[in-house]
């Protein structure tokens, strides 16, 4: 049986947080977060209409290396367009004080009728 047509806006990640949220997850300034975004092109994936910032997890996480490489000496121009799986790497060779930056990857779930996707 085919997933209804509407379900790929079902699989798609959803924002759940705003600036402020992420600041404090961060431990940046929602200015820095600003900043980062007009110059390196880091930021939320989404906006809403009324044009607030609306972050996924990913988007989080992905900012957490940045930050977590930041903190212990990178210049983020040099790492702002590496891709997660670069950072993880970056944070790993770093050395175990560094481990815990690396987010744990999450199995996701959704329920589709009879059917189960995992993505």
């Amino acid at each position: 049986m085919n997933a209804p047509a509407n379900t790929a806006n079902l699989l798609e990640p959803r924002p759940l947080y705003g600036i402020g949220t992420v600041a404090r997850l961060t431990g940046l300034k929602p200015d820095t977060l600003r900043v980062w975004e007009r110059r390196y092109g880091l930021g939320a994936s989404y906006k809403s209409a009324s044009g607030r910032r609306l972050f996924t997890q990913s988007d989080l996480e992905h900012l957490q290396l940045i930050t977590a490489l930041v903190e212990d000496g990178v210049r983020i121009g040099e790492i702002a367009s590496s891709d997660r799986k670069t950072l993880e790497l970056l944070v790993s060779n770093r050395g175990s004080r560094m481990a815990k930056a690396i987010p744990a990857s999450k199995s996701r779930v959704v329920f589709i009728g009879p059917e189960l996707c995992q993505w």
